[in-house]
Order: C-alpha cells, then sequence, then structure tokens
C-alpha cells in the first residue's frame, strides 16, 4: 500500500511541480522549498484518490498549511542579515589571557607541557601512569607546579597592569 502511494506522490509531483511552485510562491520567497517539505510529510500519507477527492487541492492545502502554521514556518527561517558579533571587553580580555597562558606554557619543560596538555584533554591521570609507568604522584605534581607556574605569572602581569 506504501509503495502505490509513493509511487502516486511522485507521479502527483511531476505532473503538477510548475503549477505548486507557482502557488508556493504565494506564501513563501524559496518556493521550491515548500513544496520539497511538503511533498516529504505527504509521501506517508495515503495519496487522495482521484475520483473522490482531489489530490491538487489536498497538496495545496497542505502547502499552505505548512507555510502559515506548520514545521514549514517553524523550521525555516530566511535571515537577510549577518547577526553582527557585538565583541566586548571581556571577550578582548579573555583571548589575551589565553595567548598569555599558552606563552607561558611553551615555556615549561617537554614533560610539564605534555602532561599539562593530556591533563587539559581529559585524560586521567591514574590510568596514564598504569599505561606509561610513571608515578601517579609524579603526574600530579607535575599538574600542580604547571598550574602554580600559570597562577604567579597571570598574578604578576595583571598587577602590573
Amino acid at each position: 500500500m506504501r509503495l502505490k502511494s509513493r509511487e502516486a506522490w511522485d507521479e502527483f509531483l511531476t505532473r503538477n511541480y510548475s503549477k505548486l511552485l507557482f502557488t508556493a510562491r504565494k506564501w513563501t520567497e524559496e518556493p521550491r522549498d515548500l513544496v520539497h517539505h511538503t511533498y516529504l510529510r505527504c509521501i506517508n500519507k495515503r495519496y487522495p484518490s482521484e475520483e473522490d477527492e482531489n489530490p491538487l487541492g489536498y497538496f495545496i492545502k497542505a502547502m499552505y498549511n505548512e507555510a502559515t502554521r506548520g514545521q514549514f514556518k517553524t523550521i525555516y527561517q530566511i535571515i537577510d542579515a549577518i547577526p553582527e558579533e557585538k565583541e566586548t571587553e571581556s571577550d578582548w580580555t579573555r583571548a589575551i589571557q589565553r595567548e598569555q597562558m599558552q606563552l607561558i606554557l611553551d615555556r615549561l619543560s617537554w614533560f610539564d607541557r605534555t602532561i599539562f596538555g593530556l591533563y587539559l584533554q581529559g585524560w586521567n591521570m591514574a590510568d596514564l601512569s598504569r599505561r606509561t609507568g610513571i608515578g601517579e604522584s609524579v603526574l600530579y605534581r607535575s599538574i600542580h607546579e604547571s598550574k602554580k607556574i600559570l597562577k604567579d605569572v597571570l598574578r604578576h602581569r595583571s598587577k602590573e597592569e
């Protein structure tokens, strides 16, 4: 049943596509999108028989419903202008702080930089200790020292400003 209904909707859309586009222009600036959206909503429905019902009228009514109060209206929006990104002072301050942190991290030893990078990525230090054979206390001490260096340098720079 569904296969016959889908074939009937496919044939209907092929025959009446230009009429449907013309009608859809009344309700949206992108008529193709409305026609395709409505088609996708209708293919799982029973195809109205030509003798008893009017398939063209059914589809146009479905398009109207979708364009005025259906899913098409709620999910499909055309935005004319690109939204302006508001740059605030805190965004710039945060970006500068991140860059300062990266410069500080680049000056750490290879081991401390690597361990701190893994820590920031969310690695479990106990698991890392088991895999590498490095003592867990050594890993946590490295992280603690790296954090301390970061805090000290950033505090010192903020006092200078």
